[in-house]
């Protein structure tokens, strides 16, 4: 049975309270929440997705504008705009990595601005925001389109929407789900089972995250029809190959799309 959006919501509160990246920090032996550690793991994070900063987080979208994150994680990107926006405001739907970006804000000397919140019911003001990102959010919430429309009331005509999706054609899911991702074709969504959730995202007890969709590009477009533009570009690997094949056949079969949008 299809879960409510009540019960994904709640659901996500409670598993998203573990940050975001806490299986890398573990790998990465990062056992504190030290500005030294913080500064280990933003490093690891920005050299292990090397298109973030160069190709949908370029300083002139955001310098010296308004800015908000949907979708708080670990904090790396949240940090880097906090750091470069006049004004910057982070949400998320839980808690944990609400106090630990507001506990990174304190340690730069920023004030804390993080707020627990729906992306569904966002507390803003209308044309408000200059640059919006959401990084491996919306995917999760039980529904883009609600997403798509309350990022599109806050943001500003002119301004510019950054999100990323979960690849529906990605070359993982055509090597292990193939008969799935063929019938997927003729398919409005793409759900993911536990199991299959699993493989994308987990915490450090092994549970996976409560609610996972796939979209394709197509249906991006279709979403995204409010937009005076949009564009749509594939990103990331799978490991042991990643590094080989991140810039190539990555940028064609990867597992992320990345969503670049103006009002």
């Amino acid at each position: 049975m299809p879960l409510l959006q009540a019960e994904i919501d709640s659901k996500n509160a409670q598993f998203w309270n573990e940050l975001c990246g806490s299986l890398a920090a573990k790998k990465l032996k990062i056992s504190d929440f030290s500005k030294e550690s913080i500064k280990k793991f933003d490093d690891w994070f920005f050299s292990f997705y090397p298109y973030l900063k160069k190709n949908y987080l370029t300083l002139d979208k955001f310098r010296n504008k308004k800015v908000l994150e949907i979708g708080l994680g670990y904090g790396s990107v949240s940090q880097f705009l906090a750091e470069n926006a006049a004004y910057f405001s982070g949400i998320d739907i839980a808690e944990g990595p609400v106090n630990f970006l507001n506990h990174r804000l304190t340690l730069i000397e920023k004030l804390p601005c993080a707020r627990i919140m729906s992306v569904h019911k966002l507390n803003f003001q209308d044309n408000y925001f200059d640059f919006i990102v959401s990084i491996g959010c919306f995917h999760h919430t039980g529904n883009i389109k609600k997403c798509i429309e309350e990022v599109y009331r806050v943001l500003k005509p002119g301004g510019h929407l950054v999100f990323m999706c979960y690849n529906r054609y990605s070359l993982r899911e055509f090597l292990h789900r193939p008969l799935k991702t063929f019938i997927s074709l003729f398919k409005v969504a793409r759900i993911f089972n536990q199991a299959e959730r699993w493989h994308y995202d987990r915490n450090l007890v092994g549970e996976s995250a409560p609610f996972t969709e796939l979209v394709s590009k197509r249906q991006l477009v279709s979403l995204c029809q409010t937009f005076s533009l949009c564009n749509i570009r594939v990103e990331n690997f799978d490991e042991p190959l990643r590094k080989y094949f991140l810039n190539n056949i990555g940028k064609k079969l990867g597992t992320d799309l990345y969503i670049q949008c103006i009002k």
